[in-house]
């Protein structure tokens, strides 16, 4: 892990900016932004929970950025070494695959699935969709839930690769 005093969000930003009583702190091998979806989220979220939350020696700072809007990072105390071996070993993880919580993605990739579906699709839309991907309707009851009703849910039940909807 770096330390923040090596950290910039891009190589075009400054590194180590403000934040002068924590620049000999670890940052956390994962990160958000106003533009995350819910990998980078999920991630996250799931490391913050394996390193206790925040507290004396694990803090989330949240930064104004010219790109994203505005980003967030973990910063863990070097002195606080339980902490540092959680972060360590999650970096250890994530090298060798990109989620740290399976459970707790496929939940904000539902969330996230069940708002597109009710939020930018009409029922016109969600017919098509349905027309467009395979799918295995178990009821009309179930289809007209899914189409005319909005419910995702019904929808999911019936796609069959139902988080295509995010591409």
């Amino acid at each position: 892990m770096r330390t923040y005093a090596e950290f910039s969000p891009t190589q075009f930003d400054s590194t180590g900016l403000g934040l002068i009583d924590q620049q000999n702190w670890l940052v956390a091998p994962v990160s958000q932004t106003r533009d995350s979806g819910p990998l980078d989220r999920a991630n996250f979220d799931a490391t913050l929970r394996i390193l206790g939350g925040e507290s004396e020696t694990v803090e989330v700072h949240r930064f104004g950025h010219w790109g994203p809007g505005w980003f967030e990072i973990i910063l863990i105390n070097p002195a606080d070494e339980i902490r540092v071996k959680d972060a360590q070993e999650t970096e250890d993880a994530l090298s060798d695959y990109p989620i740290v919580d399976e459970s707790l993605l496929s939940e904000y990739e539902s969330e996230e699935c069940a708002s597109t579906w009710e939020k930018c699709f009409d029922a016109a839309d969600r017919l098509a969709y349905f027309r467009r991907h395979s799918y295995t309707a178990t009821s009309v009851g179930d289809l007209w839930k899914a189409i005319r009703g909005g419910d995702w849910y019904a929808a999911a039940n019936m796609l069959h690769c139902p988080s295509d909807i995010l591409a």
